[in-house]
């Protein structure tokens, strides 16, 4: 099997098939035992939809898994594509012979239609993401 990430995140509802997990995203510094005292410790709440087979209820304890080549995708949507699409834009029309601002602008509203593109989409688009959930 294709390696995996995994984050630990407790149910809080699960009907349908569809189970809400909510997952606690800690950085690696909020462990620590002074992070009371601290001001940088970091923690993120967040909630995701993962398909789930019966047998699971609220308030259970499960792991929430993504294929690692998943992750990547979404590195490359987020941030690899967009990077090209402002060289490029930037690029071609600086060889084009426009002003540098004109290309800057150009290039930003470039990155402006990709990422609405990407909102757009986004129900299509996470689709193709496909989390998987187990028992602690």
């Amino acid at each position: 099997m294709e390696e995996s990430v995994s984050h630990k995140g407790k149910i809080l509802s699960a009907r349908d098939g569809i189970a809400q997990v909510e997952i606690i995203s800690e950085s690696a510094c909020s462990s620590c035992h002074a992070k009371g005292f601290c001001s940088a410790t970091d923690q993120k709440r967040k909630i995701v939809d993962v398909p789930c087979p019966e047998g699971f209820v609220p308030g259970e304890d499960v792991s929430v898994l993504l294929r690692r080549s998943m992750g990547m995708k979404a590195v490359l949507l987020a941030y690899a594509l967009p990077l090209l699409v402002v060289l490029a834009v930037t690029v071609s029309l600086s060889y084009a012979g426009l002003s540098e601002l004109t290309c800057g602008l150009l290039g930003i509203g470039a990155l402006v239609l990709w990422y609405l593109g990407v909102y757009i989409f986004r129900d299509k688009i996470a689709r193709g993401y496909a989390f998987t959930i187990e028992k602690n």
